[in-house]
């Protein structure tokens, strides 16, 4: 492969096939997701940890979840490591990875995101919203369920005290609630 087709691949396709690389950088929306969804598609059918580095702010539900359950289903070890920040839908993302790294200047926010309605019928919003308590539900389900790997007394209330506005953690505030596992280079 030469130098400048290297480039490009890292470059315009957020991917290094030679090192198993996938980049996740900027809001979770539909074009971070077709190309993820790709690359992923791609180093399914080769072997070896996949590695994710990811600075994100969050963004869509829908193509976060749909992220997620790509590394989930994946038949590889998945290692994502935070560069900068994730914030919003990018932490579920990085609940499903088997090692979530984060970089020692970087940080985490949680909370339960919200979703904008245009103006629509007021049945369309309610069923929205109905969906959404249940995007809510997942999303508390999988953080708990990572957070009682470390803490097995944790409580859902414990936690929605957390969620109700923004928290924002260090990396060794994430680690300690269990939502990371180990700071890059330490």
């Amino acid at each position: 492969m030469s130098k400048d087709s290297i480039l490009d691949q890292v470059h315009d396709k957020d991917i290094d096939m030679r090192t198993r690389t996938i980049w996740i950088h900027g809001p979770v929306d539909e074009e971070v997701f077709k190309k993820f969804s790709k690359n992923m598609h791609m180093l399914e059918k080769t072997k070896g940890t996949i590695t994710i580095k990811m600075c994100s702010e969050g963004g869509y539900v829908s193509y976060g979840w749909g992220i997620y359950d790509l590394i989930k289903e994946s038949e590889h070890y998945v290692k994502i490591i935070v560069e900068t920040k994730c914030e919003s839908m990018a932490t579920i993302i990085l609940q499903a990875a088997d090692e979530r790294v984060m970089h020692k200047n970087s940080r985490m926010m949680i909370h339960i995101g919200t979703e904008e309605y245009a103006e629509q019928h007021p049945e369309d919003i309610r069923r929205w919203q109905e969906w959404g308590v249940k995007d809510e539900k997942k999303t508390v389900d999988i953080y708990l369920s990572r957070i009682k790997e470390k803490k097995p007394r944790y409580t859902r209330k414990q936690l929605q005290n957390l969620l109700t506005f923004d928290t924002i953690m260090s990396p060794k505030e994430v680690i300690l609630l269990g939502l990371a596992d180990t700071i890059f280079g330490e």
